[in-house]
């Protein structure tokens, strides 16, 4: 038996993202389509990529504070609690 054939969007809300966003559009836009839910903040230093204020690029799509705060800090404290218990 066959299991159905699910869409990128779908398949890919079930995972942690590890984007680079070059701007703030197209990170608004990979919030939007996947969930604060799946995203952590971090840097590639000292290597000229991505974001040079990802913290204030995050603040600047007036997310709710939850959300905010998911992808600022919470995401990933729950996936380290997890990974280590």
């Amino acid at each position: 038996m066959r299991r159905p054939v699910e869409t990128t969007t779908k398949t890919g809300r079930k995972f942690i993202r590890g984007f680079i966003a070059h701007n703030r559009e197209m990170l608004g836009h990979l919030v939007k389509t996947y969930g604060a839910g799946h995203f952590v903040l971090g840097s590639d230093y000292p290597l000229p990529a991505g974001l040079a204020h990802p913290v204030e690029e995050v603040r600047a799509l007036s997310l709710d504070a939850e959300d905010e705060a998911k992808i600022l800090g919470r995401n990933a404290e729950e996936l380290l609690l997890t990974s280590i218990a």
